[in-house]
């Protein structure tokens, strides 16, 4: 046995792909990973496990699933969701690195669910606990409500699970 993709302190691998098609020069891993709740897609050598890049995602937030063709191929597909933004299909092409919004409110006409992310004010902060354990939270409110404000705080933490950031209508 030989290590791919070393385990990592700081973040979780929650999925992966494996993108081969014939168009491509290497063929490529993505990975995802999952850090303080946020997730991100690395792009993994497939020969040796080392880094190429990362893809940009539309903002911290949760890869919802990682698709490919059963037969191969070069592209992949993900749907991804923040805060504030409704869930979206994107595509990526391993030829060229593309990321596109391929269905969803961020390719179709304004949803009526979607939410100006520049109206919104959206902070990651880290605290530690009573017993010293860091704990990462966001807070999402209207970019001009006056902090501290009246809160709701939902929460868990638990058997290595937390609360994604997903998009809700309510929040």
């Amino acid at each position: 046995w030989q290590t791919f993709i070393a385990e990592r302190a700081d973040a979780t691998l929650t999925g992966y792909n494996i993108l081969d098609g014939d168009e491509l020069a290497k063929p490529v891993m993505l990975a995802v990973w999952k850090k303080k709740g946020a997730d991100s897609i690395e792009v993994h050598d497939l020969e040796n496990g080392s880094p190429v890049t990362t893809l940009d995602l539309p903002g911290e937030g949760c890869v919802l699933q990682l698709l490919d063709r059963r037969e191969g191929g070069y592209e992949s597909w993900f749907a991804y969701t923040d805060r504030g933004t409704p869930p979206c299909v994107y595509h990526y092409d391993a030829r060229d690195n593309a990321v596109t919004a391929w269905r969803g409110p961020e390719r179709e006409e304004r949803s009526p669910a979607a939410v100006s992310k520049s109206s919104i004010l959206q902070q990651r902060l880290t605290y530690h606990s009573h017993d010293g354990t860091k704990v990462s939270m966001s807070i999402i409110a209207r970019k001009d409500t006056k902090l501290p404000a009246p809160t709701i705080l939902m929460a868990y933490g638990g058997f290595g699970r937390s609360l994604a950031p997903l998009y809700s209508p309510a929040v």
